[in-house]
């Protein structure tokens, strides 16, 4: 059973190739399970940590939950206090109108991510943050996927988020059939079935 209210976890396993191993970095994790982005892979064997400024009872959690707020931290110390590996399976990054500043706090210069899933909610904040995550990701080489996703009924035709892969880790010719721009999040889902 997936968990993610916009099909984050379901995109995430099967992009790569349902890997029962894994480390996540959830970043606005929010609930520790219902509309969790990492809950699913935790599940399945995935380890990883939760960053939350509200506090939420993740005692049912075995990941490392940091009830902080995400702006506020130095990346680079936390993810060599955990031990975080220099490659990582998926980062989520979800706060609102603060995950620009978020993206350009984490050292992608010494970590990378095989998937993100990054919101923007350029509907709400207009173009410009997702402009400059844009910007930063590519430069950084990452592939931008699936742009531009809405997610009825929750968002209707508001666009709220993209999705991005590392081409070093994952062969852009088998990813082709996933890539689309403003469809939603369950469009490109069920082309896993």
């Amino acid at each position: 059973m997936f968990y993610s209210s916009s099909h984050q976890d379901k995109f995430v396993y099967n992009i790569l190739n349902k890997n029962n191993i894994g480390y996540f970095i959830d970043i606005g994790s929010n609930e520790p399970i219902i509309g969790n982005n990492s809950y699913f892979l935790e599940s399945v064997g995935w380890n990883g940590i939760c960053i939350e400024m509200e506090k939420f009872n993740y005692s049912s959690r075995k990941c490392n939950y940091i009830n902080f707020n995400a702006i506020e931290l130095c990346y680079k110390y936390l993810f060599l206090e955990y031990k975080v590996p220099k490659i990582i399976d998926y980062l989520s990054l979800d706060i609102d109108e603060n995950t620009t500043d978020c993206l350009e706090r984490i050292p992608l210069d010494i970590y990378q991510f095989k998937v993100i899933t990054i919101e923007h909610d350029s509907y709400r904040f207009g173009t410009v943050p997702r402009d400059v995550q844009r910007k930063i990701l590519k430069n950084a080489g990452y592939h931008l996927l699936c742009q531009d996703l809405t997610c009825p009924p929750l968002y209707e035709t508001q666009y709220f988020e993209d999705w991005w892969i590392n081409p070093k880790f994952i062969d852009l010719n088998h990813t082709k059939y996933f890539e689309c721009e403003k469809c939603t999040t369950e469009s490109v889902v069920n082309k896993f079935n």
